[in-house]
């Protein structure tokens, strides 16, 4: 990475640094398609052994969205954790924690097959991104 010298209005120089961590593209799309669904499940912290009974609200082959039925979500970013359904479980780590749900991400991806059979018994449309501001 290269820093551009750029002059100031004083006389001095400033640096201008490229821009890593800016807004999404209009074409950003993401690795695998999301879906929204209501799938029953339980998400065990590894580290602790605690157990939490809730709902995948979104899932891909990489990931997935889960509120757990308690009333409030702690910050758990880095944890790691298993998610259990009665059609499969995975081990993820959690990325982001959300006012209503923990974003994770799996360590292995979902099959295929699984996500046919998952939309099959409980999936809906293709969520849709998440409009630009």
């Amino acid at each position: 990475m290269k820093l551009l010298p750029s002059r100031n209005t004083q006389g001095g120089f400033s640096f201008r640094l490229p821009r890593l961590f800016g807004r999404r593209q209009k074409g950003f799309q993401r690795r695998h398609e999301r879906y929204t669904c209501e799938i029953p499940g339980t998400m065990t912290v590894l580290e602790t052994g605690a157990k939490f009974d809730g709902l995948i609200l979104e899932i891909s082959a990489g990931g997935c969205s889960f509120r757990p039925a308690s009333l409030y979500l702690l910050n758990r970013a880095g944890a790691e954790v298993s998610i259990g359904t009665e059609h499969f479980s995975v081990i993820g780590m959690i990325r982001a924690t959300r006012p209503h749900s923990y974003g994770i991400e799996f360590s292995t991806e979902l099959t295929s097959e699984n996500m046919a059979q998952l939309m099959m018994l409980y999936g809906s449309a293709k969520s849709e991104p998440p409009m630009a501001a």
